[in-house]
C-alpha cells in the first residue's frame, strides 16, 4: 500500500460490487471481492475507534513517487502512455482515449455506453474521440491518470479529495451523481429520524469506503456520536442481515438493496444520506496537466459524457437496451427486470436540480466534504475546494 493514498478506502469498489451482485454473478457474491477487502464475519463499535485511529491518512508526498510505478492491483501491465497526449486535435483522425470505469461492466454505466452508441464522442464537427473502456479499481486508475497512462476516470469525489491530499495531481471536471447514493434501509415500522436508530444495530459492509464515510457523515450532521449506535460489519450481505433480523438496519445503495427488497414484494424504509449531507460523489476526472495541455480534448470528453447522460435521462428504456450489449449478464430473464429497476432507481441521483446544468459542480458540497474528511482524520490538512475541480467545461444553462 502506498502511503500517498489509502487504497483500502475503495469507494468505487464499495459502490459497484454491491450493485453488480444483482447480476448473474450473484451466485458468487464474494468471489469478486479481493481477499484483503473481505470483511470479517462480524464487528462492533469496539473496533470503530481502533479502525479510525489506524486508518491510513492521505498526506502530501512526492508526486513522482505516487505515479512513477503506477499499476493495477490485478498485476496487469501498466498501460503505455496515453495516446491523447500525442495526438493532434485538429479535427483530423479520431483521438484514442482510455476511460477507466470502476470494477466491471454495469447497467449503471448506461450513459457512457449510450454516448458511444450515439456517436457523442465523435461529432460531425469538432474533435472526434475514439474511447476504449477499462474496468478496475478507481484508486489505481487515479494514479495511472496522473502518470499519463489513462485519459479520464469515473471516480468518486471523496477519492479525488484523498488523492489530492496525497499529492496525486488529478481534477474533477463534471458531476455524474448529483446526489450521494448511499442510504440506510430496513424493514418493519418506518424510521424517518436518524436518532430513532439509537438502541438498534446497523450493518455496514466494511469500516471503509463511501458507505462507511456516508454513515459517519449522517451521524455527524445529526449530532449523534459514532459510538451511540452499534454497528456490525456484515460484508456485502446486508440484505440477509436485515431480512433475518440480525441487524435492525443496514447501510447500502439506493439502487441496490431497496430495489431488491421491493422486487420481493417488501416495503423497506429508506433514509437517503444526501437529504442530510450531500457528499460529493461520482464524476469525470482528468489529469491536472490535461487542463492546460489539452483542454479541447477534456471539453470533448465532458461533452460526450454529458450527452450520454442526457440521452439516458430522456430515454432510459433505450439506454438500458444499449447497456445490455455491454453487460450481457443483465440480459438474462431472471435478472433483466430488476436490472431495469436498478437503472430507474439511479436516475434521480443523476438528475440536476431544476435550472441547474447537467454535470454542474456544487462548490458547497465540495467544501463540506473536504471539511468532513479532515474532521474524521482521512486527510491531515486543509484543501481549497476550488482547487479540486474545474467547472469551465460544464454548460451554463440548465436542462
Amino acid at each position: 500500500m502506498r502511503r500517498t493514498m489509502p487504497t483500502r478506502r475503495r469507494s468505487g469498489f464499495d459502490r459497484i460490487v454491491c450493485r453488480s451482485l444483482l447480476l448473474g454473478l450473484t451466485l458468487l457474491p464474494l468471489a469478486c471481492t479481493p481477499p484483503e477487502l473481505r470483511p470479517e464475519a462480524s464487528g462492533s463499535n469496539a473496533d470503530v475507534a481502533e479502525s479510525t485511529a489506524e486508518a491510513p491518512t492521505a498526506t502530501a508526498a512526492d508526486p513522482v513517487e505516487a505515479t512513477a510505478d503506477a499499476r493495477s492491483d490485478s498485476g496487469a501491465e501498466t498501460p503505455a502512455s496515453s495516446p491523447m497526449a500525442q495526438a493532434p486535435a485538429d479535427g483530423g483522425a479520431p483521438i484514442a482515449v482510455r476511460i477507466g470505469l470502476p470494477f466491471q461492466p454495469d447497467v449503471q454505466f448506461a450513459p457512457i455506453y449510450a454516448a458511444q452508441a450515439s456517436g457523442a464522442f465523435a461529432p460531425a464537427e469538432g474533435i472526434q474521440l475514439e474511447p476504449s473502456f477499462e474496468y478496475g479499481d478507481e484508486n489505481d486508475f487515479l494514479r495511472l491518470l496522473a502518470a499519463g497512462k489513462m485519459d479520464a476516470v469515473v471516480a468518486s469525489g471523496e477519492q479525488v479529495i484523498l488523492a489530492r491530499a496525497g499529492g496525486i495531481p488529478v481534477t474533477y471536471v463534471a458531476t455524474w451523481y448529483q446526489r450521494f447514493p448511499v442510504v440506510v434501509f430496513g424493514l418493519g415500522p418506518a424510521v424517518t429520524r436518524v436518532e430513532d436508530l439509537v438502541g438498534s444495530t446497523v450493518g455496514v459492509p466494511m469500516q471503509a469506503g463511501a458507505s462507511w464515510i456516508g454513515w459517519q457523515a449522517l451521524l455527524a450532521r445529526n449530532g449523534i456520536p459514532l459510538v451511540a449506535i452499534d454497528t456490525e460489519v456484515v460484508g456485502f450481505d446486508q440484505l440477509s442481515a436485515v431480512r433475518s433480523g440480525r441487524v435492525g438496519a443496514a447501510v447500502g445503495y439506493a439502487a441496490n438493496e431497496p430495489v431488491q427488497l421491493r422486487a420481493e414484494g417488501r416495503e423497506p424504509w429508506v433514509i437517503e444520506i444526501a437529504d442530510r449531507f450531500n457528499l460529493v460523489s461520482n464524476g469525470l476526472v482528468v489529469a491536472e496537466s490535461a487542463l492546460t495541455e489539452r483542454p479541447e480534448v477534456v471539453q470533448a470528453l465532458v461533452d460526450g459524457v454529458l450527452a450520454g447522460l442526457a440521452d439516458t435521462l430522456d430515454d432510459p428504456d433505450r439506454a438500458f437496451e444499449i447497456a445490455l450489449q455491454s453487460v450481457p449478464a443483465a440480459d438474462d430473464d431472471a435478472v433483466r427486470p430488476i436490472q431495469r429497476q436498478v437503472l430507474e432507481a439511479s436516475l434521480p441521483f443523476w438528475t440536476p436540480a431544476a435550472g441547474k446544468p447537467l454535470g454542474g459542480i456544487d462548490e458547497a458540497a465540495w467544501t463540506d466534504s473536504v471539511a468532513f474528511l479532515r474532521q474524521i482524520g482521512l486527510i491531515d490538512r486543509s484543501l481549497a475546494a476550488e482547487d479540486l475541480y474545474d467547472d469551465r467545461f460544464i454548460p451554463r444553462s440548465g436542462r
